[in-house]
């Protein structure tokens, strides 16, 4: 049977607006997948919306993010040259991927509303991984969610080979 691709797509966004406050990929929401559908035998594309290179926010290189599998991504050469010359999802064409995966990007309106006078920010402990799959769509929570939603990927991919 023949495998097809699947396309990743991650962000270029590096500040919030015209903003100073930094942005990025989580490293966490492509590793987790990436490496999953590659040891699953799956070719990954990577691309971005104008193409070029993916800022990664500084948040999620904290050690609540960055496990072992992670940091093995970040140490890897090839794969950090490869998020600095994505290409843009206008180059990519749909119809030779099985899945389009996308990951998360950061908000300013869910990063600023948590942070107001009258709601909490909840701890990292508080925030669990969950993922849903509903039929073709899949979806996490939250940063923690990665390995969760990379759990069920897999499958859903099979499914529309």
């Amino acid at each position: 049977m023949r495998r097809k691709k699947i396309l990743t797509v991650v962000t270029n966004q590096a500040t919030y607006g015209a903003g100073e406050h930094r942005t990025g990929l989580w490293p966490a929401e492509l590793v987790h997948f990436y490496d999953k559908a590659v040891k699953a035998g799956h070719t990954v594309d990577v691309v971005s919306p104008t193409g070029g290179e993916v800022p990664l926010d500084p948040r999620s290189l904290g050690p609540l993010f960055v496990d072992k599998t992670v940091r093995g991504y970040l140490d890897d050469p090839a794969f950090m040259d490869g998020l600095k010359s994505t290409a843009a999802i206008a180059e990519a064409n749909p119809d030779d991927y099985c899945t389009i995966f996308f990951t998360t990007p950061s908000t300013p309106a869910a990063e600023s509303s948590p942070r107001s006078a009258t709601a909490p920010v909840p701890s990292s402990t508080s925030v669990t991984p969950h993922a849903v799959r509903d039929g073709r769509l899949i979806t996490g929570q939250n940063p923690v969610s990665t390995k969760a939603v990379s759990d069920l990927i897999p499958a859903a991919s099979a499914e529309s080979e």
